[in-house]
């Protein structure tokens, strides 16, 4: 049920409403239940549970693999380091359980900045067969919302989980957005702009749909502190 060189630890509190498990780090999975709830139970919530389990020890074996490897996740493949600054990095934050907020700091900076500089490419391509132009571009660290155009100042915010996705995907983010400057909703008009210029919108959904688990996982571990 808990797999070997893992340990589980289990919190009651009376605050608690429901059962969570969660991975801490790498070899302690998290246990949350409320306070009347019984040993049972638990162990009956894990047993329910050990394909999720299954599933994020196999996301840590992957991460931990590319030590071996010498790679590191960046626009949605694994690819080889070309600074070995950033190279040490990624394995002081893969090899410990618990990551120094500097590293992930500076792990952080350099997610930002190759994101950066593909977004920088994408808008002066986009923009001009668009001829949408934002006036400022932002980013943060949301889970939900890939990008956000705001209507009235025109402004654009791009996720830094853009990322860990593919550089098609995130044209299609983009090319959304930008849109947006001139459709401030997701009525029909706002479609068949995009459609002119993004034929196949939906792939951004596909591509979740196989990989979102992992790339959550991935996410949070870099990005949430």
């Amino acid at each position: 049920m808990v797999p070997p060189n893992c340990h589980l630890k289990i919190i009651k509190n009376r605050n608690y409403k429901y059962l969570r498990l969660r991975f801490k780090d790498f070899s302690t999975l998290l246990l949350t239940a409320p306070k009347h709830i019984s040993e049972k139970e638990c162990l009956n919530f894990l047993q329910d549970n050990k394909e999720w389990i299954a599933t994020q020890i196999n996301f840590q074996s992957q991460i931990t693999y590319t030590l071996l490897e010498e790679k590191i996740f960046l626009f949605g493949e694994w690819i080889d380091f070309k600074d070995t600054s950033i190279q040490k990095l990624w394995q002081e934050f893969i090899s410990t359980t618990t990551p120094s907020l500097t590293i992930k700091t500076k792990l952080q900076e350099f997610y930002q900045k190759e994101l950066h500089s593909y977004i920088q490419l994408s808008l002066q391509h986009w923009c001009s067969l668009m001829n949408l132009y934002p006036s400022q571009i932002t980013y943060g660290k949301s889970i939900r919302q890939l990008g956000c155009c705001y209507s009235k100042s025109h402004k654009i915010r791009f996720s830094l989980k853009l990322s860990l996705i593919p550089k098609a995907l995130i044209d299609s983010v983009v090319i959304h957005e930008l849109a947006h400057i001139k459709y401030p909703h997701h009525q029909k008009e706002f479609w068949d702009l995009v459609l002119t210029y993004d034929k196949n919108p939906k792939n951004i959904h596909l591509w979740f749909r196989k990989n979102h688990s992992f790339n959550l996982y991935l996410y949070k571990r870099i990005f949430k502190n």
